[in-house]
């Protein structure tokens, strides 16, 4: 509902509500509590704007609402106004390549559909790799069912390309970069059962990502663009961070540099990560 609503408003207005909802308690994520206990037992239970010490419960709970709000949100906004909108909105730092193909590869970190939204504003079409849902995933909920079905509708309009979804999908990437299309992936994913899975160092854990992407992209040559898409929660301003390509020889250095990326994001802000209700099976202590 408070998504919806706020979609509906001007830039500065839709932040405030949102930050009021948040901030209110009037609503809550399922996921929130699990999200919470695993970040402090990670030690990532801390504001950036409260210093490094950890915060209570309600605090960073209301810090991690806000993005998952600002995250759902996007998707009404790109329904209703379209990518431009997200340009007015964000602070860049780089440049996606001039031409494609490449992989940009990020995180469930932040807000990322305007860093889609930049990537068509720029000139790139690009495969969102996703994947496959069904229904009992999300404990037949309809809402939330509907909600997945209509974000890949959306992600799919703002990419200009039909989403590939994992499990067999070598060669539809292979065929998207024949025809000079490049692909998104997100590295953050629990790797599931039968799928082989690499470990990267990450501030002091070990961070587990699955294999196959990685290794594709280095027996291809490909290039690979890291991109992060964060949001100032005092501002809700965008910051969109794309870093220079590069090909990686190896799944290993790939892995590496990756765990990296996402290391520093989160000790920038651990609460816009929305993977901590999963962190158990991505993390580890080392």
């Amino acid at each position: 509902m408070w998504p919806v609503a706020a979609a509906a408003l001007p830039a500065r207005a839709h932040f405030r509500l949102l930050a009021r909802v948040a901030a209110s308690d009037s609503v809550a994520f399922p996921e929130e509590a699990q999200a919470y206990a695993l970040a402090k037992e990670f030690a990532y239970a801390r504001l950036p704007e409260t210093g490094a010490g950890l915060v209570d419960e309600a605090t960073w709970r209301r810090a991690w609402r806000l993005v998952q709000l600002i995250d759902h949100a996007d998707l009404f906004v790109a329904l209703t106004r379209g990518p431009r909108w997200f340009s007015n909105q964000a602070d860049v730092v780089g440049s996606w390549p001039a031409t494609g193909p490449f992989l940009a590869m990020t995180f469930h970190w932040g807000a990322g559909l305007g860093a889609l939204a930049d990537l068509a504003n720029a000139g790139h079409r690009t495969h969102f790799l996703s994947g496959r849902f069904a229904d009992a995933d999300f404990g037949n909920d309809a809402w939330r069912v509907r909600y997945v079905k209509l974000r890949k509708r959306v992600t799919e309009s703002v990419t200009g390309a039909p989403v590939i979804y994992t499990g067999g999908a070598s060669a539809h990437i292979d065929d998207a970069f024949a025809r000079d299309t490049s692909v998104v992936a997100l590295c953050d994913v629990p790797p599931t059962a039968g799928r082989s899975a690499i470990a990267a160092p990450i501030n002091g854990l070990q961070l587990r990502m699955p294999l196959g992407l990685a290794r594709l992209a280095c027996a291809r040559g490909i290039p690979v663009v890291c991109f992060i898409a964060g949001v100032d929660r005092a501002t809700g301003r965008r910051r969109l961070a794309i870093d220079e390509a590069r090909v990686f020889s190896d799944p290993a250095s790939l892995a590496a540099a990756l765990a990296v990326r996402l290391g520093s994001a989160l000790e920038r802000d651990a609460a816009a990560w929305h993977m901590w209700p999963y962190a158990s099976a991505l993390l580890s202590r080392e």
